[in-house]
């Protein structure tokens, strides 16, 4: 049994994320943002949209296209919420012990 101990060189509890470790981290890092940045942007523009749909449903009477507009507008919201804190759930996430 003394044998083993030799060999495992660290307890796995001690192992913490390195995120510096390697070289192409920071472009990794500058490509998460670019993705989050171009989603919410597309989000933002489907929010606007669903806004004027909605009130284009109420002007003409479409009550059908003015209903679906809502569910848009509110998913839009939903989807920007868990981008915008993507980084942080992951974050929270990785933290927690399941063991």
């Amino acid at each position: 049994m003394e044998l083993w101990k030799g060999i495992v060189l660290a307890d796995p509890s001690e192992i913490k994320p390195n995120y510096s470790y390697f070289p192409f981290m920071s472009k990794l890092n500058a490509i998460a943002g670019g993705v989050a940045g171009v989603s919410i942007t597309v989000l933002v523009i489907l929010f606007i949209v669903a806004g004027v749909s909605i009130f284009a449903g109420k002007m003409g009477m479409a009550n059908q296209m003015s209903q679906k507009s809502w569910g848009i507008l509110v998913g839009a919201m939903v989807v920007a919420a868990i981008i915008g804190s993507a980084g942080g759930i992951i974050y929270w996430a990785s933290l927690q012990q399941l063991a």
